[in-house]
């Protein structure tokens, strides 16, 4: 099933706080054409799926991209939109036949450590790493070793949700989570119309919130099992994860 569409949503909502729907598409794409109510809930659910999106993680967000490695080049861009953060890290793989592996994440910084002046021989990878910020607004990274032949790899990246502006834009949560946007967006729009209403709200968002975060990330009850690599450097923290040392 696909996601609902931009004006749906907002009607949804419109309909929750008492006010006329907007009737059709040519009337939703035209901002001029619509009440004060009608443009803040259009605004206030654009702004809500941008931030639930951030905030879930959820596998429905979950996307595949690969990068076509080769023996001349070690700096490889993300697509569009997408930033080292939105990685999953442990979902690196080669998986060109006969040479399919996981690479393992290093910082930027270890990598640097151990190769001061750029790592020149070449191989089959078993790491990566992420370059600092260029200035470009799109993020880079390579492999070590850099590869001497050419290679596909595959990786898991989660959404970054671009702007919805038009009627037909879907939103980026499936049906089953839409009542969660509904209800962060109607918030907004409340606290627009009639002041004293947030904290009511802010209550109810709470316990929608959890019910998001559980389906993302499971149940608190039964947290995930973590494991540790004891290296002969000892731990280093490396993005929230412990990793071992690259030498090792």
């Amino acid at each position: 099933m696909a996601n609902s569409q931009f004006r749906d949503v907002v009607n949804r909502v419109l309909q929750h706080v008492g006010e006329p729907t907007i009737p059709d598409a040519s009337t939703f794409n035209t901002d001029s054409s619509l009440t004060k109510i009608q443009l803040q809930a259009k605004l206030f659910v654009d702004k809500v799926n941008r931030r639930l999106v951030r905030k879930s993680r959820g596998r429905f967000l979950s996307r595949v991209g690969t990068f076509s490695v080769t023996s001349g080049s070690n700096s490889y861009s993300l697509p569009a939109g997408v930033l080292a953060e939105d990685l999953k890290e442990d979902t690196v793989f080669v998986t060109t036949t006969g040479k399919g592996r996981k690479l393992e994440y290093i910082d930027y910084d270890e990598w640097l450590m151990w190769f001061p002046s750029g790592e020149t021989t070449k191989g089959l990878p078993s790491r990566w790493y992420v370059y600092p910020p260029d200035g470009t607004g799109v993020d880079k990274i390579g492999f070590s070793a850099p590869s001497n032949v050419s290679l596909t790899v595959r990786y898991e990246y989660y959404l970054n949700v671009s702007p919805i502006t038009l009627a037909t834009d879907e939103i980026a949560f499936p049906v089953r989570f839409e009542d969660i946007l509904w209800d962060h967006a109607t918030m907004w729009v409340e606290v627009s119309k009639a002041e004293g209403k947030a904290s009511d709200y802010a209550m109810i968002l709470d316990n929608l919130f959890e019910d998001l975060r559980q389906e993302a990330l499971g149940s608190p009850e039964h947290p995930p099992k973590v494991v540790l690599g004891l290296g002969a450097m000892g731990f280093r923290k490396t993005r929230s994860r412990y990793a071992r040392s690259p030498g090792l």
